[in-house]
């Protein structure tokens, strides 16, 4: 039995079909001389007539393609028809090699350029449809892959279409084509596939061929059929016009030679031609490897000593198109490190050899391979400079890395111990370096000898001679804990033991003032903290003394300072368990508040100990319970802030400003005691607290905008006084306050609107510092958006002013102002309403587009969010742009994270490195991601779902595209994307069922007693899958909270058919119970400590959870309780389960937003478990009777709703209780500053009274229920309230019928209010009036506002 298939050949085997052809270079590039000859197993071919035209015989799909000229050069390189064997060479016009200038806005040629061989564009024939004849040469192709080719390579290309350009009177086809091994190849099958793939390629082709030749003073070039392409089958029918063309020529039945053309027919391999000719074997270019090792040299030397980067861009591209391209590159540059006397020459020589190592060694003879081992490790111990002596061992650990799987570099090991255990300092220090990189390469061999190893260590982290040996035996110690299992004691034992010296070694290079060496062994310990195997934990309180004694110490420079803090700050996030085990959470507060309280460098970028203390403080406060960091946080603020030095009352603001973010539910609690110290702050006499104060005002404003704005009156006063102040820094800060506090202000802001506009206008007036006006732009911003249509008398000034910096483009200071004015021109439209925007939407969305084409992720962002704002504003008016902006916006969603390198600069010119440098490259290089990237594909993803969302059926056309890669962006690595994936997912799901207009809502109950439209059946089978099984290994906690959010959104809008089946419904049980049992991924610690020790934990953490798993147990619970309501009865069973562990969130020991949201959802789940609630019923009434009582509103309002809820569904007889649950909703009724509370309370006794009427006392019930009418904010509740008005207008009940004129107003009232009853209640309600009307003439109901009704 074969293991190989025999039926097709895909494109990997066909590349290894053509693997044998060989680029030759000869002569000196960029002279008449130079040559390219191709080779085929060392005997020189023709590339125009005997490389195939087709890759595969038998699959005529793929083409062979000769690389003429690689992207972005400008070298006109072209086959030479007229000499033998046809090398490539450089044009030559008028006695001048000839260059393609750049015109802008492209560099050189923008593909790979080149040939199809055994083609010929007969110049005897005129073609039908061109009405030229052809151009004497093979026709073109433009390779538009994403690799850069080099001269004389054989590309395998799939030809996507073609461009026929007219050339003096000549047809000159253009084949467009990929690199069959390209990424894009296989969604890339035609010429319509390029403009979605590659949006404006197509275009900016035909641009170019246009206009390239116009620099020389010649025409613009035309083009048959308009400019338009021509597919992929009329591409193909040309192409066999112009292979039969040639094998018309090179059988003789063409003459090869006219008066108007010579062609050189000479081949090796055409049976038939009668032009056939033996191969021949070409002399090595240049005669002499050594020769060979002088240019390269030559060149390095250029590069080493160059004046400009004009010659170091000139010298690289040779070097990569001309020395590069054989393997023997590589021993010419082994013979540079070994002979040339320059320093920079060797180590440019050694960095550049361990590049080329990855594709040029494997090819070398065995015996060449085995000389160049030795020579390298013979080198490597003599060399003089660290750096080079560096750079040869990373090239040593790339060649082990290709050799040691295969067990052939067998004494490596041995002869790296002996390096090691020499005495001579420098073979030591060459040798444990050479461990050092070779870790990573073959760690399974070191990691089975570790205690020889640790022997080694021992031994070399004293070296007593050498520093340089026993700083380098960390750095190994470092990596070589990366893979030490938790399993292997002996290993760990070994590694405690020697932890000691690692830190004396860190403290002698402290004491050497050396921060080059003491930051990487810092580096080092930083990445002990975030390994799985606990290795620090038995030393980790003495650890943190120790460098909270270095942070602390003003005698050091500031460098081991900010390395020391930062090592707090990585313990915080990593190893916070144990911080709190250890009861070390006060100490480290307590010896951070005196570093913050330092003096902070002028340069606000500058890290320094006092903000680096801040920062530790900001991860405590993200990574510690508050219950456990805010009473100790909390009296250090109040007691420096009352400190007549003005650092420490910096200090206090900016402790309690870091510490917001993670503290927020306990702060919202305690506001009214906090906010007089923030206010002290505002008004300091000293620059640097009032800016503190302004950040910490801005944290509280950004963390808790409902709670901070209903102190407006106390603080936009300050705010207003400090926007007087002439100190720019401090301006800045105080519109970043202002900022956040205007974006919680809603209508509030009315009173204070003219003011707000007069200075802010003022002030954006008189700005010159970017980041000032920026500040007052996002101000103005915000304002808008709060003051919505009240906006209208300052529209016209503001937007003439903000479109202007719209405009700026020309510095990174500009494009910042452009972003902000870009974002902050969504809010005002969004504020101001389609019809006073709409004269500027043409223009802004112009200068949006135009910023997309700008190398900017932030602008991109800027754009994608501005057309969220837009569409929003004019939904189906903004249709109109989706072909514009959509190319932009699925280019953002393809973009790769990791950056793009620039081959053009491969060379690494930074001889200054010891190739630590390189070590950093190398670790990072798979995880290279682009942050900014990510950020601007979660906007565009979000905007995807906002188009759809706004303008439904125009944009069916990109829903399918879109929906592919947002299944993509699924698994991105960025957080922040999946999170956004899955939002606009489900948005489109929404949307979807929107749009098939549901003719009933839909019905409770599993499996689901409904069906939906088709479009909608399909997105549940392709969104909910995938979400699921993001969920099942999602480490990130805002994910797995948009998760449950968008479950529960599309549970509500679409109902249970959303769950697919049983086992989905059982993996979203078994989820939110991890979640509840806290063993949900995204709830895993990166603490490491041992079970027991993790049992320890969680026992004394029981009422303590982070900010954001608060966050996660409210969506997961509000999730459970929508569940409740789409199943039904039926998902009775599962609510038991759930039930201890959300009513334990409703102790008085947990935040006020865990009690609200337990008791919250303990309602919704009774209204939609109805009967089913009735075994649970004794303790939720104990719980909603108590909660009735709590201290928050917010509480005691949604505890009121459950009572309703409870009473009206459950079968227990609960009349006897009816004393005790008015007795806990009357105080519900007066004094609360929520109107929701009220309302709720209302409509609890609204059902208290349809349940059991014979058990409420309703002479003393009726009257305080009735003051409460209207409902101010919940209007769901009417529907219960005026079932119940309707229940007792029917039982003749003589309360309301002795008081009908207040029932009449209260009709009145909501009737004449859109959006207060639902349909059928007020149908009821007018039947109502018109009823008492002809029962009771008296009350003259037709003379009142109700005699529309009747």
């Amino acid at each position: 039995m074969s293991f190989f298939p025999s039926q097709k050949i895909t494109f990997s085997s066909i590349r290894r079909l053509y693997s044998t052809y060989k680029a030759v270079s000869h002569g000196q590039p960029f002279t008449a001389s130079h040559r390219v000859y191709i080779e085929n197993n060392g005997k020189a071919i023709s590339p125009f007539h005997d490389i195939p035209l087709y890759a595969d015989q038998s699959n005529k799909e793929v083409f062979n393609m000769v690389v003429e000229i690689p992207r972005w050069t400008n070298a006109k390189i072209e086959i030479a028809t007229k000499e033998k064997f046809n090398p490539l060479k450089q044009d030559i016009k008028k006695g001048k090699l000839r260059y393609v200038s750049n015109c802008y806005p492209y560099k050189g040629y923008i593909w790979n350029y080149g040939a199809l061989p055994q083609t010929w564009e007969d110049p005897n024939q005129v073609h039908e449809e061109t009405h030229a004849r052809g151009d004497n040469d093979p026709i073109d192709v433009i390779e538009i892959g994403g690799n850069i080719g080099q001269s004389g390579e054989i590309k395998q290309v799939k030809v996507l279409g073609i461009l026929a350009m007219l050339d003096e009177g000549e047809t000159d086809w253009k084949v467009v084509a990929i690199d069959v091994n390209d990424p894009k190849a296989s969604i890339m099958n035609d010429i319509k596939d390029v403009e979605l793939n590659c949006p404006g390629l197509l275009d900016a082709t035909r641009d170019w061929f246009k206009i390239y030749k116009v620099p020389d003073g010649k025409p613009f070039n035309s083009f048959a059929f308009d400019g338009k392409y021509k597919d992929k089958k009329y591409a193909h029918s040309i192409i066999n016009e112009t292979h039969e063309a040639w094998t018309k020529l090179i059988k003789g039945d063409i003459p090869h030679k006219t008066a108007n053309y010579d062609i050189n027919v000479h081949n090796t391999t055409v049976d038939g031609s009668p032009y056939q000719i033996e191969s021949e074997t070409l002399p090595m270019a240049n005669t002499q490897q050594e020769q060979f090792t002088t240019g390269l040299n030559d060149i390095l030397n250029q590069i080493a000593h160059a004046p400009d980067s004009d010659t170091i861009r000139n010298a690289t591209s040779v070097l990569n198109t001309q020395y590069y391209t054989n393997s023997n590159c590589v021993s010419a540059l082994v013979q540079i490190i070994s002979h040339s006397p320059n320093v920079q020459i060797r180590q440019l020589a050694a960095v550049e050899l361990r590049k080329k190592v990855s594709k040029w060694w494997i090819p070398l003879p065995e015996q060449m391979k085995h000389e160049i081992r030795e020579q390298l490790m013979n080198i490597g111990l003599v060399e003089q400079s660290q750096a080079v002596s560096h750079s040869i061992s990373r090239v040593i650990a790339s060649i082990a890395d290709i050799d040691m799987p295969d067990n052939k570099w067998p004494n490596l090991l041995a002869v790296l111990n002996n390096a090691c255990v020499s005495q001579n300092a420098a073979h030591r220090e060459f040798g444990i370096y050479c461990l050092y990189t070779l870790f990573e390469v073959i760690s399974d061999v070191f990691m089975n000898n570790t205690d020889a190893l640790f022997q080694l260590f021992s031994k070399m982290i004293v070296d007593p001679e050498s520093k340089l040996v026993r700083i380098t035996t960390v750095l190994v110690i470092g990596k070589l804990s990366e893979f030490i299992s938790s399993e292997d004691k002996n290993t760990i034992r070994c590694f405690k033991e020697i932890l000691p010296n690692m830190i004396n070694v860190l403290e002698q290079c402290i004491n050497d003032d050396d921060e080059e060496n003491a930051g990487k062994i810092f580096e080092v310990f930083d990445n002990l903290l975030m390994l799985e195997t606990p290795l620090l934990n038995d030393r980790l309180a003495s650890l943190i003394d120790f460098f909270l004694n270095i942070g602390g110490n003003i005698k050091l420079d500031d460098s081991f300072r900010v390395f020391a803090l930062s090592f707090l700050m990585w313990a915080s996030a990593f190893k916070q368990n144990k911080i709190r085990q250890l009861k070390l959470v006060g100490h480290i507060i307590e010896r951070l508040i005196p570093i913050g309280a330092e003096t902070d460098p002028e340069d606000v970028d500058e890290d320094s100990p006092s903000r680096m203390a801040y920062k530790v403080l900001n991860s405590l406060a993200n990574n510690i319970p508050p219950q456990k960091l805010f009473p100790v946080i909390m009296p250090l603020v109040i007691n420096y802030s009352n400190n007549p030095n003005p650092n420490c009352r910096k200090a206090a603001m900016m402790a309690f400003a870091v510490t917001v973010e993670g503290c927020t539910d306990i702060i919202a609690s305690r506001l009214n005691e906090i906010l007089p110290t923030i206010c002290a702050g505002l008004q300091d006499p000293e620059n640097i607290v009032r800016r503190a104060a302004c950040m910490a005002l801005g944290s509280l404003a950004d963390e808790i905008p409902d709670d901070v704005s209903e102190h407006h009156q106390t603080l936009l006063p300050l705010i207003f006084n400090l926007l007087n102040d002439n100190n720019v820094e401090l301006i800045k800060h105080v519109c970043n306050a202002l900022d956040a506090i205007l974006k919680g202000l809603d209508s509030e802001i009315i009173q204070y609107l003219p003011q707000l506009m007069e200075k802010l206008l003022i002030l954006l007036d008189r700005s010159i510092q970017t980041e000032t006006s920026a500040t007052i732009i996002a101000a103005i911003g915000s304002a808008a958006l709060s003051a919505g249509e009240k906006f209208h008398p300052y529209f016209n000034q503001t937007i003439a002013r903000i479109v202007q910096f719209m405009c700026l483009k020309e510095s990174a200071d500009d494009q910042i102002l452009r972003g902000v004015a870009t974002d902050a021109i969504g809010s005002i439209a969004e504020a101001v309403g389609a019809e006073m925007f709409r004269p500027y939407t043409q223009n802004v969305m112009a200068l949006a587009v135009e910023q997309l084409q700008f190398k900017s992720p932030r602008l991109h962002e800027c754009s994608f969010s501005l057309f969220s704002d837009l569409v929003r504003v004019f939904e189906d008016d903004f249709a109109v742009y989706l072909p514009t902006i959509m190319p932009y916006i699925m280019k953002a969603c393809k973009m790769e994270e990791k950056d793009e390198v620039d081959l053009a600069e491969e060379i690494d010119l930074t001889t200054g490195d010891d190739g630590m440098g390189e070590a950093v490259d190398d670790d990072l290089e798979l995880f290279n991601f682009n942050s900014a990237v990510a950020d601007e594909k979660e906007l565009a993803v979000n905007a995807l779902g906002e188009l759809f969302e706004n303008t439904k059926t125009h944009f069916l056309p990109y829903v399918e595209s879109s929906l592919e890669e947002i299944k993509v962006m699924l698994e991105n690595p960025f957080e922040g994307v999946r999170k956004a994936s899955v939002l606009t997912m489900f948005t489109f799901l929404r949307t979807f069922y929107a749009m098939s207009n549901p003719s009933d809502h839909w019905k409770p109950g599993f499996p689901a007693t409904y069906t939906v439209h088709e479009n909608v059946q399909h997105l549940i089978s392709t969104a909910v899958p995938r979400v699921m099984a993001l969920w099942s290994d999602e480490y990130d906690i805002s994910v797995v909270v948009q998760i449950c959010i968008e479950l529960l959104s599309a549970l509500r809008v679409v109902g249970p058919v959303v769950l697919m089946d049983k086992e989905t419904l059982e993996e979203i049980s078994k989820n939110l119970l991890d979640i509840f049992k806290k063993k949900s991924p995204c709830q895993q610690s990166y603490d490491d400590d041992d079970e027991e020790e993790g049992l320890q934990n969680s026992m004394y953490d029981e009422d303590d959870d982070l900010e954001s798993e608060t966050l996660l147990i409210n969506a997961a619970a509000d999730l459970v309780a929508a569940l409740c309501e789409s199943i039904g009865e039926g998902y009775a069973p599962s609510f038991s389960v759930f039930f201890p562990y959300i009513s334990k969130y409703c102790s008085p020991t947990k935040s006020q937003t865990e009690r609200s949201m337990a008791v919250g959802c303990l309602g919704e789940c009774v209204a939609g478990l109805k009967s089913a609630i009735t075994p649970y019923s004794e303790t939720l009434l104990q719980i909603f009777i108590k909660g009735c009582g709590d201290q928050d509103e917010v509480v005691r309002s949604n505890a009121a709703f459950a009572l309703g809820c409870l009473v009206m569904n459950t079968q227990m007889d609960i009349r006897s209780q009816y004393p005790a649950i008015l007795t806990a909703l009357f105080p519900l009724f007066s004094n609360q500053k929520i109107p929701n509370t009220v309302d709720n309370a209302a409509g609890a006794v609204a059902r208290l009274i349809i349940a059991h009427p014979d058990a409420v006392p309703l002479d003393q019930v009726l009257p305080t229920f009735t003051n409460a009418l209207p409902l101010k904010a919940d209007f769901e509740e009417n529907q219960v309230v005026f079932e119940c008005l309707f229940k007792l207008f029917q039982s003749n009940n003589s309360f309301v019928f002795n008081n009908l004129s207040q029932y009449l107003h209260i009709f009145q009232q909501v009737l004449s209010s859109e959006g207060q009853l639902k349909e059928l209640t007020r149908l009821h309600l007018v039947e109502l009036v018109r009823a008492l009307n002809t029962q009771n003439p008296a009350l003259n109901i037709g003379s009142s506002e109700l005699a529309r009704y009747l």
